[in-house]
């Protein structure tokens, strides 16, 4: 079994171990919530027939997945391509043979998490009008993200900080720290409101 392999099973399985000291990712409910949504979609199905640990390592794939397949369209957006000739299929085929890409795509890790956030956060530095920006709502997004890696609260941060030396507003800068920081706030504040000890394993 893979070195993330038992947390995530257990974690996307049982909401006790989920909220526990014993799973280092409770930091990372989105993620988790995915995973377990795909598998409790594929246990009918296949439950006679396989066994709980296939069945979440098809979950495990299918995650990876659909996680390349946002990968690749923001990455297409990016570069513009029409892929209307091979020539433009060959940065996109660069991109997918990363080796954290290749090498996760069966398991849970979170690596290319962090490639999303990569394309995301070009993506969005790059846009010519700046429109993004100015959308309080793509950093309500990578805020929600953090909830599946904190790797999306760096990238939210080196774009505020981008806009901040472009424009100069404090007021605008304090307004996207806020929108990005709230949805992790929020995930802090229901824990402390119920009985569940909010376990950090990193800052452990």
């Amino acid at each position: 079994i893979h070195c993330d392999e038992g947390p995530y099973f257990y974690a996307s399985t049982d909401i006790q171990y989920f909220f526990s000291n014993n799973n280092p990712y409770q930091k990372r409910p989105l993620w988790i919530l995915l995973i377990a949504f795909i598998n409790l979609l594929l246990e009918p199905f296949f439950s006679l027939y396989i066994t709980e640990y296939q069945i979440i390592r098809i979950s495990f794939f299918i995650s990876q997945i659909i996680l390349l397949f946002i990968v690749s369209k923001l990455f297409i957006i990016y570069l513009g391509l029409k892929l209307n000739k091979l020539s433009e299929y060959l940065p996109l085929t660069a991109l997918l043979l990363f080796p954290n890409i290749r090498w996760n795509i069966l398991f849970p890790s979170h690596e290319n998490l962090t490639i999303l956030a990569m394309v995301m956060s070009l993506l969005v530095i790059s846009s010519k009008n700046k429109s993004l920006f100015a959308t309080n709502g793509t950093y309500i997004l990578f805020g929600l993200l953090v909830l599946a890696h904190r790797s999306f609260l760096i990238y939210g941060f080196l774009i505020i900080f981008y806009q901040f030396f472009l424009k100069k507003k404090i007021k605008i800068f304090v307004k996207n720290f806020l929108f990005l920081i709230s949805p992790y706030t929020a995930f802090e504040i229901l824990l402390a409101t119920t009985s569940v000890e909010s376990y950090d394993w990193n800052k452990s």
